[in-house]
């Protein structure tokens, strides 16, 4: 029958199968690595044996085996959080850039905002039907509050981050090929690609990068519920946001002053 204690720490009462006394658990609200105890003792209790205590370790005896873990002060892993800190490190680097797409998104809403604001000062001022700008500020509003969510949901992992932030990527996937073919083919009705084709090619890269992060098979694994309880289990491992996600958010937040200066001097 399972064994029932209280971990020594924060008295939660864990269960585990029959057939682990002695070896070693982690708790999962302390995380403390806890000794499983020997299961109930039977009728008439357990013969009592006389009682051994080692000698005391000498460090200059070279005969004398060095103390235990215990006697040490560490516990070793449990096989389920040993498997645990192997699946987080092989998925750590996955995940950092996954969580860093989030601070893209969150600087993306920020743009948008911005964008939102100029449309709305220019209804007075530009030879534009009202409905257009109508349609263009509510699109331009809707893009905003979609990408804080995502940016929310990546830096949280959420299941439904992955969809949302998919179809955000995948429509500027669409929109960026639409720019490139007018900008190569002369021919190409509608209006002409707007923006330097060096920034419209790199969209496009950061783009398939983020579905390539959200779909692959390490995507699938830090989305799901299974990952959220590892990270749980493992909060002493964390993860730092990748150098090239630090180089991207420069090279934006650069532009954005630059075309700040540019308003302001224009």
């Amino acid at each position: 029958m399972p064994i029932e204690f209280a971990c020594p720490q924060c008295k939660e009462m864990l269960q585990t199968p029959d057939g682990t006394a002695g070896q070693m658990t982690q708790c999962p609200l302390c995380h403390s690595a806890v000794q499983i105890p020997a299961g109930r003792p039977p009728v008439g209790g357990y013969p009592t044996q006389p009682a051994m205590t080692a000698p005391a370790y000498d460090p200059t005896n070279p005969y004398q085996a060095p103390p235990d873990v215990d006697t040490m002060g560490w516990q070793p892993s449990s096989p389920d959080l040993r498997d645990a800190e192997l699946i987080r490190r092989e998925n750590l680097n996955h995940e950092a850039s996954v969580r860093s797409v989030g601070w893209l998104f969150y600087l993306g809403a920020v743009l948008l905002v911005f964008g939102l604001i100029a449309m709305i000062s220019l209804i007075d001022r530009v030879p534009l039907p009202m409905e257009f700008l109508l349609i263009m500020i509510a699109i331009y509003g809707v893009m905003a509050v979609a990408s804080a969510f995502s940016g929310y949901g990546l830096r949280r992992l959420r299941p439904w981050a992955r969809i949302l932030t998919g179809i955000l990527a995948s429509l500027s996937v669409l929109g960026l090929l639409i720019n490139i073919v007018q900008a190569v083919n002369p021919d190409f009705r509608g209006p002409r690609a707007a923006g330097n084709p060096i920034f419209i090619l790199i969209g496009l890269l950061l783009n398939i990068y983020i579905l390539y992060l959200l779909f692959s098979p390490k995507g699938s694994t830090v989305f799901s519920a299974e990952y959220k309880q590892i990270i749980d289990q493992t909060p002493h491992i964390r993860y730092r946001t990748s150098i090239i996600v630090w180089i991207v958010l420069g090279l934006l937040i650069f532009v954005i002053l630059l075309g700040v200066v540019g308003l302001l001097l224009g």
